[in-house]
């Protein structure tokens, strides 16, 4: 959270300034949420001048193909079992690529529930 543009562009020099401010403002937004990825939250993004339709996806963290090995094997014991690697990818990808659905913004703000244990990703059409 207390990570500035300055830090970032002092530690990568190659950053345009404008995305290191970028960055730096959604690692200030995202502090508050460390440590407590369980619980879903609200996002507000300000889409001034911008009216449309964003198709939403979900990247579910729970059905990461990582994640299912650490809880097949928590203690790293992965030849001694038989996790479908083949068939929890193809469900990650089928759950990657199909969209949850499609939210709606009213030429100022974006709104939208962000689930537990996942990352959003939106896929606006361009102008």
């Amino acid at each position: 959270a207390e990570t500035t543009a300055a830090d970032l562009l002092e530690t990568c020099p190659e950053l345009d300034p404008a995305l290191a401010e970028s960055m730096a403002a959604a690692l200030a937004y995202a502090a508050p949420r460390a440590g407590r990825v369980d619980q879903s939250f609200r996002l507000s993004i300000a889409v001034e001048g911008w009216s449309g339709q964003a198709t939403r996806y979900r990247v579910d963290a729970y059905n990461n193909t990582f994640a299912e090995s650490h809880r097949q094997w928590p203690d790293g014991a992965f030849a001694e079992s038989s996790f479908d690697y083949s068939a929890a990818e193809e469900f990650l990808w089928q759950s990657m690529t199909t969209p949850i659905d499609v939210v709606k913004s009213d030429g100022q703000l974006l709104i939208l529930d962000v689930p537990p244990d996942s990352v959003t990703l939106l896929r606006l059409p361009t102008q």
